[in-house]
């Protein structure tokens, strides 16, 4: 994770933004690790009051996705931080990957048959105005976003 503790121009306000990309091997259970890292990490630098934590989580579940997402930022959540959303943002059919898996993924989706899935996230504790999806055909995930008051 990459974490950067910064100043809003206007306010002066403080906070911290974080970006990460979780690991695509191993389980939730793995993932669920990294995140108590970054919310750990968010804690022992005192930045946990104002942040936003954002990147792929790869959650993959074949059912019950949104629970096992929403279990998986649960350290964040417990920092007060959310991302309500829960529309798809990850194609399995958009792939531009080599390896047999991700060729099969392709075919699939040619053929009519996907597994989209919410895997990208935008977590805060700051208030957000707005929050949106821009669809982005040329790569596998859809961009997210959200405009977050600061101070």
């Amino acid at each position: 994770m990459l974490l950067a503790k910064l100043r809003a121009r206007e306010t002066g306000a403080r906070f911290a933004a974080g970006c990460f990309h979780l690991d695509t091997a191993g389980g939730n259970g793995h993932r669920a690790t990294q995140v108590e890292a970054i919310a750990g990490a968010l804690r022992a630098r005192n930045l946990q009051d104002a942040f936003v934590a954002c990147g792929d989580t790869n959650a993959f579940a074949w059912r019950r996705q949104a629970e096992a997402l929403r279990a998986l930022v649960s350290p964040l959540a417990a920092l007060g931080a959310v991302d309500p959303d829960t529309a798809p943002t990850h194609y399995f059919a958009r792939q531009n990957e080599p390896k047999l898996p991700h060729r099969i993924g392709v075919l699939l989706g040619k053929l009519g048959i996907d597994m989209p899935r919410r895997y990208d996230v935008v977590c805060t504790n700051l208030p957000a105005s707005e929050r949106g999806r821009v669809v982005t055909p040329d790569s596998d995930h859809d961009l997210v976003w959200a405009r977050i008051a600061v101070g």
